[in-house]
C-alpha cells in the first residue's frame, strides 16, 4: 500500500505543480514606459499590481513585447537607443544603439524583425532580433510614429505624423508600395487580426480612418477630443481609441462605425492594449501616472493602478 500512495502523492503534487505553472503562464504582463522618471512598470494585469519597476535609458516610450523571444524592447528618446528586458527575469540584459529619437517600435508576427521609427530624422530601422544589428533603414517621411506589422509579415504599416498619411512598406525590399491620405496628424495604428482592417488614429481631426488593406478603401470614424492609440478586440467587433483630452476611452462598434459607450479614464490616456485572457483593455494614463483597467464586458474600470511619471506605454505592450 505504501507504494501506491507514494505515486498517488507524486500524481497529486505533479497534478498542483501544472495547475500553478498554467496559471503563471496564462498571467499577463503590461510593460508601461514612465518617460518621466525612466522606468517600465510592470503590471500583472491578473493580479492587478506593479510586480516589477525597471530603470530603463532615458525618457522612454515606445513598447513591443514578444512572449516567444521572452522579451521586452522599449525605445528611450533621450539616450537614443532602446533597452531589451528579459521578461523572465524582468531586468535589462541589452541595449540597442539607433541614434536619432526612436519612438514608435514593432516586432513583426514571426519575431525576426524589431522596426523603429526615429522620429526627427524620418528614418525607419529593421533590427534583427536574433544579434541586434540593424539591417536596414528607409527615409519614411515626416516625422514617422506608429507602426505596425501585417499578421503574414510582409507588410509594414507607418502612420507619417507631419504629412498626414500612412506609408505602407514591403518588408522584403523595405520600401514604400503605396501612401494612403488620412486624416490629419495621425499617429497610434490598429489592425484587426485578420490584417483586413487598419486603422489609423488622427490627433487633430478628432477621428479614425479605417482602411480596407485589400482594395485601400477608407472610412472615417469620429471619436473623443484629441484621440492618441488604438486597440482591436481579439474577436474585431470593437475598436479601443484613448481620447487625450477627454480623459477617456471611446468604444466603437465596427459594424456600425459608432460609438457605444465613452469610459472615464485617468488624465491623458494614451497607450492601449487589450488583454485576451482576461478580456481587458488597459490603458495608461500621462496625467494621472496610472492604468485603468477596463472590463470589456461591462465596459467599466474595475482597477486602477499606480505606475509611474508620465506614463505612455506606446504601441504593443501586452505580453500573452
Amino acid at each position: 500500500m505504501r507504494p501506491l500512495r507514494t505515486l498517488l502523492s507524486c500524481i497529486a503534487a505533479s497534478l498542483i505543480l501544472c495547475g500553478c505553472q498554467a496559471s503563471v503562464k496564462s498571467s499577463g504582463l503590461a510593460y508601461i514606459t514612465n518617460q518621466g522618471e525612466h522606468t517600465v512598470s510592470v503590471v500583472d494585469t491578473q493580479q492587478a499590481k506593479i510586480t516589477h519597476t525597471i530603470q530603463v535609458g532615458k525618457a522612454p516610450v515606445g513598447v513591443a513585447v514578444s512572449a516567444k523571444l521572452q522579451r521586452a524592447f522599449i525605445t528611450n528618446v533621450d539616450s537614443q537607443d532602446i533597452s531589451v528586458i528579459d521578461t523572465s527575469t524582468q531586468r535589462v540584459v541589452d541595449t540597442i544603439q539607433v541614434g536619432g529619437s526612436p519612438v514608435g517600435i514593432a516586432i513583426a508576427p514571426d519575431t525576426q524583425t524589431l522596426y523603429v521609427a526615429d522620429w526627427y530624422s524620418n528614418r525607419i530601422v529593421a533590427i534583427n532580433t536574433k544579434d541586434f544589428k540593424l539591417q536596414r533603414s528607409l527615409i519614411a517621411k515626416e516625422a514617422p510614429a506608429g507602426l505596425i506589422v501585417s499578421p503574414d509579415n510582409k507588410t509594414l504599416y507607418i502612420a507619417a505624423r507631419d504629412s498626414n498619411d500612412i506609408a505602407v512598406v514591403d518588408t522584403a525590399q523595405l520600401n514604400i508600395t503605396r501612401r494612403i491620405r488620412v486624416g490629419h496628424h495621425p499617429f497610434g495604428l490598429a489592425l484587426s487580426n485578420d490584417g483586413k482592417r487598419l486603422f489609423s488614429v488622427n490627433v487633430y481631426d478628432n477621428t479614425v480612418s479605417m482602411i480596407d488593406t485589400q482594395n485601400w478603401s477608407l472610412q472615417s470614424i469620429k471619436v473623443g477630443d484629441h484621440p492618441y492609440c488604438a486597440v482591436v478586440s481579439p474577436d474585431n467587433k470593437y475598436l479601443y481609441v484613448s481620447n487625450t483630452r477627454d480623459d477617456s476611452v471611446s468604444v466603437i462598434d465596427l459594424a456600425t462605425l459608432k460609438s457605444v459607450v465613452t469610459i472615464d479614464v485617468g488624465m491623458t490616456p494614451e497607450g492601449l492594449a487589450y488583454d485576451n485572457a482576461r478580456q481587458l483593455v488597459i490603458a495608461t494614463s500621462w496625467g494621472d501616472n496610472n492604468v485603468s483597467l477596463i472590463d470589456t464586458r461591462s465596459n467599466k474600470v474595475v482597477h486602477t493602478i499606480k505606475t509611474g511619471d508620465k506614463s505612455r506605454a506606446f504601441g504593443q505592450f501586452m505580453l500573452q
